[in-house]
């Protein structure tokens, strides 16, 4: 709660304040509220807050006073407590109270309470009103340089000497309790110093101080819970802003001192820290005398138990006080090096067990030296640096060291210094002495002699033996090194030879071929594995090694004038995810419309690639049809890459120069295009140019298996240019489309490998064609890969005869196509006569499968028997070779 300290010096006040509690006081006024009009009072509103309560009632007419006093004499509960002669007497009013802050807290109610009592009550007792008009004696604030400092909880020792570490008394210590704040209150505290530990840290850089106690010269005055209240409106604590003290160091949460200055009273903490002034010093029994510097350093170092904020001081037995030159709470670790600092004498305050000082600390009477022996010496050198001579020092050089040291004493424990190292080099040096006359002697004995001869000549002995087995293993790898060489010469002689020849039979082989005319790519490239060894080592002498991608080319720039841009280590991304299935089909609905194409083909390719991820592509509208899938499943993404002849296996084709296609143009390997697409996590769309310009049978297989929807541990392995294997496993969507070439130089496929692969015809005609409209908005989107595994792994039932027209080993993926087609809302029947297509068209007999295809009646029934009529044109002859196990 929060009171005005001016009313504090009417007792009256007081009393109604501690003698009464808020319930009681608002109940009576409540209940006479009308007895209050009708005396003149102005009771229509009624306070609400304790103070103002009673500064209410104090500020009533005698005659509206009296209803008060009538209603507390008849309503309140005043049994139990003390007579008021015995409250007001001497040796009760006045005493000085040492108990418990919350026992002292009631005592005070009782009291005040008493005199209520015999205050409302007729006739008022003589005592009482005599007592009410005398003022409360005040306590007046300090001057804030007169200060002390303080700490938390005393800490503990152990050890064998001293179990624990006690609070001293000594007689150097001018040592008083500290004072309870009892019955009196300060009038109007303006600014104090106080006793306090900081809490409640803001992050704002605001913190709180629980106020425990005040200073006033000499003493302490200690504040129970209500006291504090009541002294410093209306929690017991002050507050601090930013820039105020140490905000977040945490050595200042410990008992300090604190300058408080009253503030807003009308905020609920009412005071305001100004600053703070000092740590408070503990004081502990150190065992020792001044007289043994090293015991006391030992007995502070390894006995005393240290504790968090305790600031000590330490008391000698023989009376001296000394204290680390640092402030520090853990001495054990403190620079002894350093000098202490000591003091002859000095006031301390018994406060809750501990013996603290409250008073800045004065300037050391003098400086105390503990250091170790060591340091002595390294002191005592630094004073005079022309002496020289260490170590051979000599005791006259040590005496002449011992007066140069009182010589050049400045007051920093130098003669304490020279007296100690005195002693200890003494006896260093004595010592040292009978050592080396002992020594002499026992060298100059015949026996010893004889013996330290005899090993030395035993040394030698083994040393020279040593010598020569290291001879004769430096002659053994001489000649080993030599024949070596002459080995390796012997090798390379017959390499030189080996690559003549092999020259030679290279030269007649292009001879026979030429003479021959064999001048296809495909016979030509079978001399790749004797070529490429030479090829790749010249290009290793030119330099030739870097594998780096193709920097990207802006397609929008013209010819000629293109900037080189580096090489992203990201692939650019733009468009929407396709989640489901309902967003799937309208993407593909609005890209058909934009390219001119059919939905019902569109569908069934992607239904293909869904189903094993390898689909080839026949036609001119190669490059129409895979763009589009692109833009649909792949962000807009391409890869293309061109199939050579010289092309043996998967290593070489993830090998290969690729084009990545987005807005601009960049070149890099397919084996690193599809690494930076796994590592994204983003679909894929290969495309393989000329197919089978090499051999299919050589890199398709591989292709099918890893791209296989089922969970598999299969993976493409490839060596880059400078020869690093990499590993490349396809665990998000990749479509590679076989754009087939027809021509002298290509590779037919052949069965079982021709019946595998799902082939479309890309300038086949269909019903839902209609011709392209530039003005439908449409933009890049890419699949989504759990959408896309949805669509793969079941085979779905057939129509038996629409199954008859493929061979055993094709049926199976005709079944898991048309479950990928009908995962994405294409009609059953629909389904089968496009799955029959994919692994029919151009193997199964078209005139057959017109046929059966007659007696259905499908809207596309008729598109799809002009499809596989065309199959049976020349032109397809040089893409299949199935001359054998044909279907239909």
């Amino acid at each position: 709660m929060k009171i005005d300290t001016n009313e504090l010096q009417d007792r009256r006040y007081v009393m109604f304040l501690l003698g009464t509690k808020d319930a009681e006081i608002s109940r009576c006024l409540e209940q006479s509220r009308k007895q209050l009009i009708v005396a003149g009072a102005k009771a229509d509103t009624l306070p609400t807050k304790h103070e103002q309560k009673i500064k209410f009632i104090l500020r009533l007419r005698d005659k509206a006073l009296q209803v008060i006093c009538k209603w507390l004499a008849e309503n309140a509960d005043f049994s139990g407590l003390p007579s008021v002669e015995e409250v007001l007497s001497e040796e009760n009013h006045d005493k000085d109270n040492t108990s418990e802050p919350n026992a002292e807290g009631e005592e005070l109610h009782k009291f005040w309470r008493a005199i209520l009592a015999a205050y409302v009550r007729t006739p008022r007792s003589a005592a009482v009103e005599e007592y009410l008009k005398t003022k409360v004696p005040t306590v007046t604030a300090v001057n804030p340089a007169e200060t002390a400092k303080a700490s938390p909880p005393a800490p503990s020792t152990s050890a064998q000497e001293e179990p624990r570490a006690t609070a001293a008394t000594a007689s150097c210590i001018t040592s008083s309790k500290a004072i309870r704040l009892s019955a009196t209150v300060v009038a109007d505290p303006v600014e104090l110093p106080v006793l306090a530990y900081r809490s409640h840290h803001l992050q704002s850089g605001q913190f709180f101080i629980d106020i425990v106690g005040l200073i006033q010269g000499d003493d302490l005055i200690e504040l129970s819970a209500e006291e504090g209240t009541l002294l410093f409106p209306e929690t017991g604590d002050a507050t601090a802003f930013p820039g105020t003290g140490p905000t977040f160091n945490s050595s200042f949460d410990g008992l300090s001192i604190w300058r408080v200055k009253h503030g807003n009273r009308e905020k609920k903490t009412q005071f305001i820290v100004d600053t703070w002034l000092a740590h408070v010093y503990d004081v502990f029994n150190v065992p020792h005398p001044s007289t043994d510097p090293d015991k006391v350093r030992a007995w502070i170092q390894k006995l005393y138990t240290p504790a968090s904020n305790i600031y000590p001081v330490f008391h000698l037995t023989d009376g001296l006080l000394v204290k680390i030159a640092s402030d520090t709470s853990d001495p054990r670790h403190a620079d002894f090096d350093l000098p202490l600092h000591a003091y002859r004498a000095i006031h301390a305050i018994e406060w809750k067990g501990r013996t603290i000082i409250i008073k800045p600390l004065p300037a050391p009477d003098f400086k105390y030296d503990c250091a170790p022996p060591g340091t002595l010496v390294k002191r005592l050198f630094k004073q005079k640096s022309v002496v020289e001579g260490l170590p051979q020092i000599t005791k006259n050089q040590l005496q002449v060291l011992a007066e140069l040291a009182e010589q050049e004493a400045d007051g920093k424990g130098i003669r304490q210094s020279t007296t100690r190292i005195a002693s200890k080099l003494e006896e260093v040096f004595t010592s040292r002495d009978v050592l080396e006359e002992v020594f002499l002697e026992i060298m100059a004995l015949p026996t010893v002699k004889s013996e330290i001869n005899a090993a030395k000549a035993r040394a030698l002995e083994e040393h020279r033996k040593e010598l020569a087995i290291e001879e004769k293993a430096v002659d053994a790898l001489r000649i080993k090194k030599k024949s070596l060489e002459e080995e390796i010469e012997r090798h390379k002689a017959a390499n030189k030879r080996e690559a003549a020849d092999m020259a030679r039979e290279i030269k007649k082989a292009f001879e026979r071929a030429s003479e021959e005319s064999f001048k296809t790519l495909a016979n030509v490239a079978l001399l790749k594995p004797f070529l490429q060894p030479q090829q790749i080592e010249a290009s290793n002498r030119n330099g030739e090694t870097s594998t780096a991608p193709c920097p990207p080319v802006d397609r929008n720039a013209s010819a000629g004038s293109q900037d080189i841009k580096a090489t992203p280590r990201n692939i650019e991304w733009k468009g929407a995810p396709l989640l489901d299935v309902k967003g799937l089909n309208l993407a593909l609905a609005k890209r058909c419309i934009v390219e001119g194409l059919s939905q019902c083909f569109m569908k069934a390719i992607v239904s293909a690639a869904a189903s094993q991820g390898v689909v080839g592509l026949l036609g001119a509208q190669q490059k129409v049809v895979a763009r589009s899938l692109a833009a649909l499943l792949s962000g807009g993404v391409t890869c293309r890459v061109s199939i050579t002849g010289d092309m043996f296996g998967p290593a070489d084709l993830l090998n290969a120069p690729a084009i990545v296609a987005t807005d601009s143009v960049t070149g890099m390997a397919l084996g690193e295009f599809l690494g930076l697409q796994q590592a994204a996590g983003k679909p894929s769309i290969v495309i393989l140019d000329g197919a089978n310009r090499a051999p299919p049978e050589s890199y398709i297989p591989e292709l099918l298996a890893a791209t296989q929807p089922s969970p598999s541990n299969e993976a493409l392995a490839w060596t880059d240019r400078k020869g690093n294997v990499k590993l490349v496993q396809l665990l998000t969507p990749v479509i590679f489309l076989l754009c087939f070439s027809s021509g002298r130089s290509t590779f037919p496929l052949v069965p079982p490998l021709a019946w595998n692969l799902p082939i479309f015809d890309t300038d086949s005609k269909w019903h839902d064609m209609l011709d392209p409209e530039d003005d439908v908005p449409v933009s890049e989107s890419f699949i989504d890969p759990s959408l896309w595994s949805s669509m793969a792994g079941r085979d779905q039932r057939f129509n038996l005869q629409l199954l008859s027209n493929l061979t055993p080993g094709s049926r199976s993926a005709a079944m898991r196509m048309k479950f990928a087609a009908s995962r994405i809302d294409m009609d059953e029947a629909d389904a089968e006569l496009f799955s029959l297509a994919a692994y029919g068209y151009g193997r199964s007999k078209g005139a057959a499968v017109a046929e059966v295809l007659s007696v259905t009646s499908r809207q596309v029934t008729s598109h799809m028997q002009e499809y596989f009529r065309s199959a049976d044109e020349a032109a397809l002859s040089t893409i299949f070779d199935i001359h054998e196990g044909a279907a239909g």
